[in-house]
């Protein structure tokens, strides 16, 4: 049930948009929805640490650059429903990244018009210690120039992260991931033009600045494992990780606009001119937003294996602190009065009633709380002459001590591989995904934490195949799958760009279905092949000087 690709040359979360079932609204920003979810219901994983990401980014340039740094990246997994209960408590899908363990000493420099990168790895002569780091600067300013809305952007990303690993002993490896990420964007807007409407009415909206935006937005993760192997049939390991968000939000921006009806007669010389204008107005824009965020957990999993059969278990514990100072405001001007416009009173001739913004938020929360999951899961793997068959069985559990709710959630993948002259797989999966809210889930569009709400539950049955076959002398893979998905207790919400509010305090349900098709292969003679077997290779090898040190000694 996972696809596997490898791309040294563009953002990894951005190759997400090449899989099946995954989209995304903005060209600007990395994240992404898959098969009718939102951007918050997808699971990443780096060197099995979970990802958290900025919760107050509104818009796609304002995002910077995502976690992953595919300099470092040694494989990846991804699936778009249906994954096994290892990975966490959310709905739609799972990208599962392990970077890479360097066996000599090497680098790269990337320079572009937008940004510049360098990644350095090496290792001991002893290979005992291997270190691997990545630093990355990114401006798209040259990108934000060409908007509809012209200013002077001055957005800066910059991102360094490293993992360092050394072997105790042959049996006992310990490991350090450190990322920490700056990411400032500022806007001084002038003006906006945009035209809509339709041929029988064409309207243009002209708007004019005056103010300006300064957002930052500092992140940083770090991630000790320890990594025994006591036998060749049991292992077993104990991570520990830190999660730190500091995200201010500010502007104040004032727009005064028109709105003109456009000439759409061909003929006539002033195509395309305005007429007459149909609208004045001004509006004002303010926000001061701060939010700090914390995350520490605790997780022991272990893996015991037997022959064909393979059982695994996993315990997490995780403390969330997060302190939220919400204040914004927007006031809407039309031709000398306020909207929304207050309702008079009979009789009354002043037009000086209430004055009402259009709408207004100042809160501040301080929540504190503990998470507590686990999962066991067993695979079985069944081989003769003509089949093989592998049956993955899970139960995964959640509980939160806010919301005071017990989730199990049970998982199934059956995959089956006949004898046949074409190289075809087969594969159903099905299973309970529920997604305990996160903090954003919690806040209302008043700013009003509901902390009742109950997790939201997708069920999941898929059934695909996979067929890998020859052509042009070259080899290629065809992935189908079909998929149905029911969803409850769901929790609405609108989206602006990459911004979801959620409509706290109110419940849907819904369901998603469709069916995804994907062909990929080595259009391009050698290309794919030399860059998926390089990271194989590389295990290999690894797999063949292990087993060798551990046959010497």
């Amino acid at each position: 049930h996972t696809r596997y690709w490898r791309d040294w040359s563009s953002d990894v979360c951005s190759s997400d948009l090449s899989q099946p079932g995954v989209s995304s609204n903005n060209e600007l920003s990395a994240q992404y929805n898959v098969r009718g979810g939102n951007y918050d219901e997808n699971l990443v994983y780096v060197n099995d640490i979970e990802i958290f990401k900025p919760f107050l980014i509104r818009s796609g340039q304002q995002e910077g650059l995502s976690f992953i740094n595919s300099d470092l990246v040694s494989s990846i997994a991804f699936s778009a429903g249906g994954f096994e209960a290892k990975y966490g408590d959310k709905m739609s899908s799972v990208l599962d990244i392990h970077y890479r363990k360097p066996t000599e000493f090497a680098g790269t420099v990337m320079v572009s018009l937008l940004g510049a990168s360098i990644h350095l790895e090496g290792a001991s002569k002893d290979k005992k210690f291997t270190w691997i780091t990545g630093l990355r600067q990114k401006s798209n300013q040259s990108l934000l120039n060409s908007m509809d809305t012209k200013g002077a952007y001055h957005p800066s990303f910059t991102d360094f992260q490293g993992l360092l690993t050394y072997s105790i002993t042959p049996k006992l490896e310990v490991s350090l991931l450190g990322n920490y990420a700056k990411n400032i964007y500022r806007l001084v807007p002038e003006d906006r033009e945009t035209s809509f409407g339709t041929l029988n009415e064409a309207l243009r909206l002209k708007v004019y600045f005056e103010g300006e935006e300064a957002d930052r937005f500092d992140n940083g993760t770090a991630a000790l494992n320890f990594n025994w192997h006591p036998s060749q049939a049991l292992n077993l390991k104990l991570t520990g990780s830190y999660f730190h968000s500091y995200e201010r939000e500010s502007f104040d921006i004032l727009g005064q606009y028109w709105i003109g009806l456009l000439e759409t007669d061909l003929s006539k010389p002033n195509f395309g001119d305005v007429l007459e204008t149909k609208g004045v107005g001004s509006y004002l824009d303010h926000s001061r937003n701060y939010l700090t965020a914390d995350v520490f957990n605790i997780e022991q999993r272990g893996a015991i294996t037997h022959r064909n059969n393979q059982f695994q278990w996993g315990v997490k514990a995780q403390h969330e602190q997060i302190n939220d100072r919400l204040n914004e405001w927007t006031m809407i001007d039309s031709v000398g009065y306020s909207l929304p416009y207050p309702p008079q009173t009979p009789g009354d001739i002043s037009q000086n009633s209430d004055f009402k913004l259009s709408s207004a938020v100042k809160t501040e929360h301080d929540l504190a709380s503990w998470r507590y999951s686990g999962f066991v899961q067993n695979t079985i793997y069944l081989r003769s002459d003509s089949v093989k068959i592998w049956l993955n069985t899970g139960l995964r559990s959640a509980y939160w001590d806010v919301n005071h709710e017990l989730l199990l959630s049970p998982r199934v993948i059956l995959g089956y591989k006949p004898n046949w002259k074409n190289d075809i797989t087969f594969r159903i999966s099905s299973g309970v995904y529920q997604q305990p809210p996160f903090y954003r889930e919690l806040r209302d569009l008043d700013g009003n934490l509901h902390l009742n709400t109950p997790a939201q539950q997708s069920i999941h049955l898929l059934t695909g195949a996979d067929w890998i076959f020859k052509s042009w002398g070259r080899p290629f893979k065809l992935t189908a799958e079909a998929y149905y998905k029911f969803l409850n207790n769901l929790i609405p919400y609108e989206i602006d760009n990459v911004r979801i509010r959620y409509l706290s305090g109110e419940k849907a349900k819904g369901y998603a279905t469709g069916i995804d098709f994907k062909i990929n292969g080595e259009f391009v003679p050698g290309l794919e092949r030399s860059e998926e077997h390089t990271s194989k290779l590389q295990s290999r090898q690894y797999l063949v000087c292990r087993l060798l040190l551990e046959k010497k000694k």
